[in-house]
């Protein structure tokens, strides 16, 4: 059997989710799990799509490649919305980073901490989130670089 993802809104998504658990064939040698868990949205591929054609035409305007304007934007923006989140792979990392720092160990908690941005990811955010991430990284490149994204008519 192939991986079965249903949201359940309604009674009829219920119905749905309760048809499929039933015709399951259960075996001893093939055991299922199953999962119920409240449902999160990530960031959707247009939200994506948009902040990577932002980043282009910010590197066009400053210079800079995309890869290092998106690794900024995770520094000044990403970061700070993580840790608000309390997501705990984050808040767990940058405790242990301020403990390097407090040893005395510059230089290491300089790599813990440029280690940390490689790994976090816009994949970790919802819908609501991932628009105040397009908020803040717009208004972070607005003051640092002076460019605005132009108007795009299937934005609005």
């Amino acid at each position: 059997m192939t991986k079965q993802t249903v949201i359940l809104r309604t009674q009829q998504n219920k119905a749905y989710a309760a048809g499929l658990l039933s015709g399951i064939k259960l075996s001893d040698t093939d055991p299922m799990v199953m999962e119920i868990k409240p449902y999160r949205r990530n960031r959707s591929a247009e939200q994506n799509s948009f902040m990577w054609e932002f980043l282009t035409l910010v590197s066009e305007e400053t210079g800079h490649t995309k890869d290092e304007l998106h690794t900024m934007c995770k520094h000044r923006c990403l970061l700070p919305i993580l840790l608000a989140s309390g997501h705990k792979e984050v808040c767990k990392t940058i405790g242990a980073i301020d403990e390097i720092k407090r040893a005395g160990m510059e230089s290491q908690a300089r790599v813990a901490f440029d280690m940390l941005l490689d790994h976090i990811s816009t994949t970790w955010l919802n819908v609501k989130q991932m628009t105040e991430y397009l908020n803040d990284i717009q208004a972070f490149i607005r003051n640092e670089h002076g460019f605005v994204m132009p108007y795009r008519e299937d934005a609005a």
